[in-house]
């Protein structure tokens, strides 16, 4: 909510995530109060970002980071989250780009929700 959503506060950086999105085979979709990075069914083949369209860029970056992570694995779908170690540690490099912006910023309160939203996230996954 300090910056606000991505497309007023950070333009150039969206669109530029949108290009390279496009350029990777990485579909775009928007969708109100959702933001994820959604693995394709098939191992081998891009997934889609599923964005908020007033999501931001901290929230982005955490989505995008997710499609970086999963191109540079080749894509390997699904089944990624069936492996928690794995899974959580993109989820970790996630949470750490919105992280990095707090520090950024200077807004110590949000990355202490972030932390604890992160460490809420990790018990689901690792369950502990």
């Amino acid at each position: 909510p300090v910056l606000g959503p991505a497309t007023l506060s950070h333009p150039d950086e969206v669109a530029s995530i949108l290009k390279q999105a496009d350029g990777m085979g990485i579909g775009v979709r928007y969708e109100p109060g959702r933001l994820a990075y959604e693995p394709a069914l098939r191992s081998g083949s891009p997934g889609t970002l599923i964005l908020y369209p007033d999501a931001s860029i901290g929230a982005l970056r955490h989505e995008w980071r997710h499609a970086l992570d999963n191109a540079d694995l080749g894509h390997p779908g699904f089944r990624l989250m069936a492996d928690s170690d794995a899974f959580w540690r993109l989820e970790y490099r996630g949470y750490m780009e919105e992280i990095s912006l707090a520090r950024q910023t200077r807004n110590f309160d949000v990355g202490r929700q972030i932390v604890g939203e992160m460490r809420a996230r990790r018990g689901e996954i690792l369950g502990y």
